[in-house]
């Protein structure tokens, strides 16, 4: 799958970088076209790749984790699940 980096945060307790990945996918069908659009996380020690940069990861070698994480919207906490990449 081909993932482009979004963000890389460095860590503030370990070393390390907490990466923001997304893939955009686009169908046409008989009924008009449909894009989807899919984030991922995952924590590396080192992060080879730039802003923007795409690179393929095959995700069938991560477990796929989904944890919840509390955002605020219009001054009120939502609870949203992030996607995060596991070995």
């Amino acid at each position: 799958m081909l993932l482009t980096l979004i963000k890389a945060t460095p860590t503030t307790k370990t070393p390390g970088f907490i990466l923001k990945l997304q893939t955009k996918t686009s169908l046409t069908t008989a009924f008009g076209q449909k894009d989807a659009q899919l984030t991922f996380y995952m924590k590396t020690q080192t992060c080879a790749l730039q802003q923007n940069q795409s690179a393929e990861l095959d995700i069938n070698q991560f477990q796929i984790i989904e944890r919840p994480h509390t955002i605020q919207e219009n001054g009120v906490d939502k609870v949203i699940m992030l996607k995060w990449l596991q070995l």
